[in-house]
């Protein structure tokens, strides 16, 4: 299962493989194969809450980052926070309403994670969990997801890929529009002038954009990766200096500044903006530049 798997799509698929077994090859296809989308789904469920309750990484994803089993979620939310001693369910509901409306259904969850754990390869034993026990599935389910909650989930998979180089945040209320926060090194190449004369910044932020309808396969890009035609998921930006040092971009004085706190690094802005038309001299106190004309 990708963390990029939509749950509402996943959930319509269920359905429709319930509603369709007449077109099954062999009987019973169509309700293992609901059946795994509706284990996914709790999965998808525990990962969130595991992932914004603050949870150490290690308590949810295995070395390799396969997702741990939902038993081992289910104990790992019953935990305790240090020094707080709330429960991680309790710690991930206050990050906002987008996960506050699963850890509300932290019962139901569970309940159904034990009902679904029955394994998905081939046994010799009956199966307990049978079409209306998926139906009902389902139906309890979908009220779970909106539209943006796939988004969610990219998020996550972001910041987990890169371990934490793409940061996966919850917006304000009353949206809780999920975002991804990264960082862009702004150098004195991006410095420019408009046709107005006046100093710019040009600085691309590289992202990729996957297909909704082929997996993602292979080495994972190194940059923020969005799926097709998605809406709804900010990007926030902070730009720092090559040093790690942030940017203020809401006054160009700032920029300069920022991007010569070194000898080497005023000598490039020199030689950068002289290409520009601008010289700029530093006294014998290695004072910053000034602000442009």
């Amino acid at each position: 299962m990708s963390m990029l798997q939509d749950p509402v799509a996943a959930l319509r698929q269920a359905a429709w493989y319930l509603d369709n077994s007449s077109l099954e090859v062999f009987p019973g296809a169509f309700e293992l194969a609901a059946g795994n989308l509706c284990r996914q789904t709790i999965e998808q469920v525990l990962l969130i809450v595991c992932f914004f309750s603050g949870m150490p990484r290690n308590r949810y994803l295995r070395a390799h980052g396969q997702l741990r089993t939902s038993g081992e979620l289910l104990r790992a939310l019953d935990g305790r926070v240090q020094p707080t001693g709330l429960t991680y369910w309790a710690a991930a509901a206050q990050r906002g309403s987008r996960v506050r409306k699963l850890v509300r259904a932290r019962r139901t969850i569970a309940k159904w994670a034990r009902i679904l754990n029955e394994p998905s390869h081939f046994s010799i034993r009956s199966r307990q969990t049978d079409t209306n026990l998926l139906r009902q599935f389902v139906g309890v389910a979908q009220p779970w997801f909106d539209e943006k909650d796939k988004n969610v989930l990219v998020a996550i998979l972001n910041d987990a890929i890169s371990r934490g180089r793409f940061v996966a945040e919850l917006g304000p209320e009353p949206l809780n529009i999920p975002h991804i926060r990264t960082r862009v090194v702004l150098k004195a190449a991006d410095i420019g002038r408009n046709s107005d004369g006046n100093l710019t910044t040009s600085c691309a932020v590289p992202h990729a954009v996957t297909s909704r309808r082929i997996p993602l396969r292979g080495r994972w890009p190194r940059m923020p990766v969005f799926l097709e035609g998605t809406g709804d998921i900010g990007i926030t930006i902070e730009w720092v200096n090559r040093h790690g040092h942030r940017i203020d971009l809401r006054d160009f004085r700032n920029v300069l500044v920022g991007l010569s706190t070194t000898e080497e690094d005023r000598l490039a802005l020199a030689r950068r903006l002289k290409r520009l038309g601008i010289v700029v001299r530093y006294g014998m106190t290695e004072s910053p530049p000034p602000a442009a004309p």
